[in-house]
């Protein structure tokens, strides 16, 4: 990182950086408190537009202000913005999370981490998100039959090609697809049969927030409790998802 980047960081932060360390796609920086004690700062490369890294930032801050505090909350800017843009590039800088990351096949960082979803999730309830700006956050909301039917549909173009195939991957899928077909018709059926339709409804409502890539390594564990990481991808979405 060069020196006239690390003089731009001050400027746009207002915060003394120094011992600036390579991660990854960033930066860990070091910065003095005002009680002298030393704390860890990320700098992310942000490949997300503007307004994404926007409504990532407004769902972490509405989690924090309903309690839930454990995520890698954004540092805004002097402008109180959560994102600066360096050479072209955009750039977040979080808190460092440090810990252990969650491994599922234990089940009990399995439980651990569906502990913290839950408390996630209730925390997500009650905000008001401009739904016309962040469009992107409700675009799959409700899609899940639409979803299967064109998985289902791919799979019996598929059955068609393989049926004209000679190959034994052609013999062993064919074979195979009318188990697969019938559990996606089946699957559907149940969608149109459920209370699928309300709960999309009361998510809408309620603009309950989805993790949307609940993946281990975005769930880190320390001394102070369960950390989920990685909100990249979050949006409005039923939990069940």
């Amino acid at each position: 990182m060069t020196e006239n980047i690390i003089k731009q960081l001050i400027q746009y932060y207002g915060i003394d950086f120094y011992d600036a360390a390579p991660f990854r796609d960033g930066y860990i920086f070091s910065v003095r408190q005002n009680d002298g004690a030393c704390q860890k700062l990320l700098l992310k490369r942000n490949d997300s537009s503007k307004e994404r890294i926007s409504f990532n930032h407004l769902v972490k801050t509405h989690l924090y202000k309903n309690g839930f505090k454990n995520t890698d909350i954004y540092v805004t800017s002097v402008d109180d913005m959560p994102y600066v843009e360096l050479e072209g590039e955009l750039y977040t800088l979080s808190h460092r999370i440090e810990g252990i990351e969650a491994q599922f096949d234990s089940p009990a960082d399995t439980a651990r981490s569906a502990v913290a979803l839950a408390a996630m999730h209730k925390a997500s309830g009650g905000a008001s998100y401009d739904l016309v700006k962040y469009s992107f956050a409700v675009k799959d909301l409700g899609s899940l039959e639409r979803l299967f039917c064109h998985r289902v549909n791919e799979l019996k173009k598929f059955k068609r090609l393989s049926a004209k195939g000679k190959s034994l991957f052609d013999y062993e899928y064919n074979k195979l697809a009318d188990y697969f077909i019938e559990e996606g018709e089946r699957t559907i059926s149940d969608l149109k049969n459920s209370a699928y339709t309300q709960l999309v409804e009361k998510t809408l409502s309620n603009q309950i927030i989805c993790h949307h890539d609940f993946t281990s390594h975005n769930v880190i564990f320390n001394s102070l409790g369960t950390y989920i990481t990685g909100f990249e991808n979050c949006c409005i979405e039923i939990k069940e998802y």
